[in-house]
């Protein structure tokens, strides 16, 4: 099986809406008029005019029907969530995390086109072929509108997917669909097998922590930097050499240890904790752009091209790290030249796999 993303409406939709809008208007004119035409000689002229009124009506909801509110079909082996994990999490997730299906939903969703998509995911979720589904994500992010009858069909597929144990989740749900929900008290039936996030980055972090802690995976457990770097090394040695020039940081929640758009002079190891990286933006609220555990790195980016930082890295944690200077770096490089050359392979090392977990979903929209 696969877990390429299916894309069925991204490449050539602009051309496939000219052609449903062009077809679906000389459908109506030619409805129209033959509906008040076949209609007036029973009827009279006014209540013909309704009758085709209501004929187009009909029939134009019956073919926009037929448009797709699925904007692409994926997985969570395909799109990740932006926390860098060690390799064995990482790798165990690629393989395991194909269970976790995402529907992007795109346009106006009305009751016709949500049964569609009804059944559409009851579609896969009977396919033994495939993968026992974990849970199911509806992305809203591009959706313009919702009807109110939508919130029945979507609690019918609640039901169904309770049935058999499979979690539904909303990210990014339209204002106006919370307040339908919270107006018909149907909020109160999503309880077991449902939960909601502002964004699609944070359910699938929350169901990757789900699968990991009841997989057979041992727990994650932080090292010391000493045992993390002699194992990169390997070479003890090396590692305490290494740990001369670093300086220990103990940080707290909500401690910063770099801000967007001023200069970065230091590079930082974490040996315990969660930090994470946010892009601010006047007016808007913080973009997590990645969030990395133990045994990672962070600014190195800004220390390497000596540019102005793109993210606010914040400690979400207590946290460990060690903060290595660009001066120490510099008496590194002229007193221990093996030892530097060994910290240069590791960070273009872990700089390439961070760039990879993020290409990897990139890729999959191409």
């Amino acid at each position: 099986m696969t877990n390429k993303l299916r894309l069925p409406h991204l490449f050539g939709k602009k051309h496939q809406m000219h052609a449903i809008v062009i077809g679906t208007v000389v459908a109506i004119m030619i409805t129209i008029w033959s509906a008040i035409t076949g209609a007036s000689f029973y009827f009279g002229f006014v209540t013909s005019v309704v009758v085709g009124i209501l004929v187009t009506l009909g029939f134009f909801l019956y073919n926009y029907s037929k448009i797709s509110i699925i904007r692409y079909i994926s997985t969570g082996a395909s799109l990740k969530s932006r926390v860098i994990r060690n390799s064995l999490h990482d790798d165990w997730l690629s393989t395991h995390t194909d269970s976790i299906a995402i529907y992007g939903l795109q346009g106006y969703i009305f009751f016709g086109t949500a049964n569609n998509l009804l059944e559409e995911i009851i579609k896969r979720v009977n396919d033994t072929r495939q993968t026992q589904l974990d849970s199911v994500i509806l992305d809203f992010r591009h959706v313009t509108d919702i009807d109110s009858a939508v919130i029945q069909t979507f609690h019918k597929l609640y039901l169904q997917l309770l049935q058999k144990n499979i979690v539904l989740i909303f990210t990014q749900t339209p204002p106006k669909y919370k307040e339908l929900l919270q107006k018909t008290g149907l909020e109160k039936a999503f309880k077991k097998g449902f939960a909601a996030f502002p964004n699609l980055d944070n359910a699938l972090e929350w169901r990757e922590n789900y699968l990991l802690e009841n997989s057979d995976l041992p727990k994650q457990q932080s090292c010391s930097m000493l045992m993390v770097f002699s194992k990169y090394f390997k070479d003890k040695s090396k590692a305490a050499i290494l740990l001369q020039y670093l300086r220990r940081i103990e940080l707290s929640p909500n401690a910063k240890i770099i801000q967007q758009d001023s200069v970065s002079n230091d590079l930082f190891f974490i040996e315990s904790g969660r930090l994470s990286a946010y892009l601010e933006q006047e007016g808007c609220l913080p973009i997590r752009l990645q969030t990395v555990l133990d045994d990672s790195i962070i600014g190195e980016i800004g220390f390497y091209l000596d540019e102005l930082c793109n993210a606010t890295v914040i400690a979400e944690a207590p946290s460990i790290v060690y903060r290595l200077s660009k001066e120490a770096l510099v008496h590194l490089e002229k007193e221990q030249p093996n030892v530097a050359l060994a910290l240069h392979k590791l960070l273009v090392e872990k700089t390439a796999k961070r760039f990879n977990h993020i290409s990897k979903s990139v890729k999959e929209f191409m």
